[in-house]
């Protein structure tokens, strides 16, 4: 049902957000299955992908990879699942 997939999303957060570095991505609970997170600019231009362990913190740092400021989208993969997650990216 929609609301199970709007409940979902809402369990993952990005912060701070917007951000001029990294950024930790906290999912509210236990995450005991591995996420990887792909980051895309605005044309669908793939930047990153980095898969993380069971429950280890998701931090990433846009900041590394010389981007522009601007939005940038974060799909976050999960349990056979994927939701997408805004971020804004400042200096």
């Amino acid at each position: 049902p929609k609301t199970e997939i709007k409940n979902t999303l809402n369990l993952w957060t990005v912060s701070p957000n917007p951000s001029a570095g990294a950024v930790n991505i906290s999912y509210l609970g236990t995450m005991d299955a591995p996420v990887s997170v792909t980051m895309f600019d605005l044309n669908g231009r793939q930047l990153l992908e980095r898969k993380f362990a069971p429950n280890q913190p998701i931090r990433i740092d846009p900041d590394k990879l010389n981007l522009p400021i601007g939005q940038y989208f974060l799909g976050i993969n999960a349990k056979g699942k994927q939701i997408h997650k805004q971020m804004v990216l400042v200096k």
